[in-house]
């Protein structure tokens, strides 16, 4: 459960619809980023999104229909979470 002023870190694999979950969370965060790591290798699709500062007076039912949204393209990402595994493996 989030307080006011909380932060939220999620992992999520990059895809056209990451901004439209970003432009959600600016709604119920204060500040929002979407990061990948230095220590990610250049071909992984994995990002992380950062909620800081949560707005307790915000409605959460907008950062629930993007997460559902998200999920609902679960086919999608594991695809390419497979084609990641398999370029890891060919490169070792």
């Amino acid at each position: 459960m989030l307080r006011e002023g909380g932060t939220f870190v999620a992992k999520f694999f990059k895809m056209h619809d990451l901004s439209y979950l970003q432009v959600m969370m600016k709604q119920v965060f204060r500040d929002v980023y979407v990061v990948k790591p230095e220590s990610s290798r250049s071909s992984s699709a994995e990002a992380f999104v950062v909620g800081i500062g949560f707005l307790s007076t915000a409605s959460l039912s907008i950062l629930s229909e993007s997460l559902t949204s998200l999920k609902e393209q679960q086919p999608e990402l594991k695809e390419i979470k497979q084609e990641e595994e398999k370029a890891d493996a060919d490169n070792e």
